[in-house]
Parts: structure tokens; C-alpha cells; sequence
């Protein structure tokens, strides 16, 4: 069985197919983010994905280093927030990556740019790509 990230990035890749995606395996780098984005246009932009059961979201160092230090790139944190076992009823945040601090520290309770919740309108995460 999948874990619960690779399972969040087979549902990202199914719902945002217009987008060009490299997935980055980090383990050698840390603090990459997980996915390397490319718009219709060339444009680049890179996603953290995080998966959570809680209001919590778990961002190390390195992550929280990488973000910072690239704000010239565009920068996000794409999480799949399940508070129940059925996560296919998850909510899904979209933040700037320059709020990977508050994230960090205050998880959910940070307002993101995006709220889906279910049933997904995935429409609403591209608005933002598009415009990165």
C-alpha cells in the first residue's frame, strides 16, 4: 500500500493534468520540494505536498529554509487534511510558500489561499497556478 503523500500525489496529478510534473524524490536534498510545476506557458513553480490527520502540519528545517530562501520562485504548500478516515471527504489547503513559517507553527489555522472542500473544485488551485 501507497503511502498517504504518494496517494495525495496520484490525486494532484489526476486533478491537475494541464500542469507538466516532476516529482523530486528529496531524500538526497533536503528540504526540495516535492514537485517541480510547469504551467502551459513554461512558467515554473514548485509544491510542497503534506498530508495531515490533525491540524497540524509537519514542515522541517530544511523545508521551512528552502522557502525562505526562494522567493523569487514561485512557492507553495498543497495539504490534504483528512480528520476522519474517509479521505476522500478531506479538505485541501493551498499556501504561499512564504507562510511555511506560520504553517509550521499554527497548521490549519492559518487562512490559505485556497479552501476546497468536498467535493473538490480543483479549478480554483489552477486560478493560482496559472497566475504564479
Amino acid at each position: 500500500m501507497a503511502n498517504p503523500e504518494t496517494n495525495f500525489w496520484h490525486q494532484v496529478k489526476k486533478n491537475l493534468p494541464k500542469y507538466r510534473w516532476i516529482r523530486i524524490e528529496s531524500w538526497a536534498t533536503q528540504g526540495v520540494p516535492d514537485l517541480l510545476g510547469f504551467t502551459e506557458k513554461g512558467r515554473l513553480f514548485t509544491v510542497e505536498l503534506k498530508v495531515s490527520r490533525s491540524k497540524q502540519i509537519r514542515v522541517s528545517p530544511h523545508q521551512i529554509a528552502y522557502h525562505v530562501e526562494r522567493k523569487d520562485c514561485p512557492c507553495f504548500i498543497l495539504v490534504r487534511c483528512a480528520l476522519s478516515k474517509d479521505t476522500k471527504k478531506s479538505e485541501v489547503l493551498l499556501y504561499e510558500g512564504e507562510k511555511i513559517r506560520e504553517v509550521s507553527e499554527q497548521g490549519t489555522r492559518i487562512n490559505p489561499l485556497v479552501r476546497l472542500s468536498y467535493p473538490h473544485d480543483w479549478s480554483l488551485i489552477e486560478k493560482v497556478f496559472d497566475n504564479a
